[in-house]
């Protein structure tokens, strides 16, 4: 091996990894409100017949600061994603506005600030 190809591996694995770290980062709950917090959720859709994630099942936006939009562009499948958001270790409830749902996302305690650079550490 030459030194340009050891060189340009080296490049592509560690944009890989800074890509998997932002991913990752992306996904931990902070104070403010974003898509990527909920879009990989799964829902068990259509009656649990399919497994399928947030981001294929709705839109997602946020609404200020503190608040998620999703909008399902399926009206039917209200209900599941409802559920799912329950039964989901994000601990966050969803309130339903007739096809839509919004969620606020509370304010972080010391004790959450705690947690999530507990976290973050072993990711970074």
């Amino acid at each position: 091996m030459d030194i340009a190809s050891i060189d340009k591996e080296f490049i592509t694995q560690s944009q890989h990894a800074t890509q998997q770290l932002s991913e990752e980062l992306r996904q931990i709950r902070t104070g403010k409100a974003s898509p990527s917090l909920v879009e990989d959720l799964e829902v068990a859709a259509y009656g649990g017949q399919m497994k399928m994630k947030l981001k294929e099942l709705a839109s997602i936006a946020t609404d200020g600061p503190t608040a998620i939009l999703i909008d399902p562009f399926d009206a039917s499948t209200v209900q599941d994603i409802e559920k799912a958001f329950l039964t989901s270790p994000l601990q966050l409830s969803p309130r339903v506005e007739g096809k839509m749902l919004r969620i606020i996302t509370p304010a972080l305690t010391s004790e959450q600030r705690e947690k999530i650079c507990k976290a973050s550490k072993p990711k970074g």
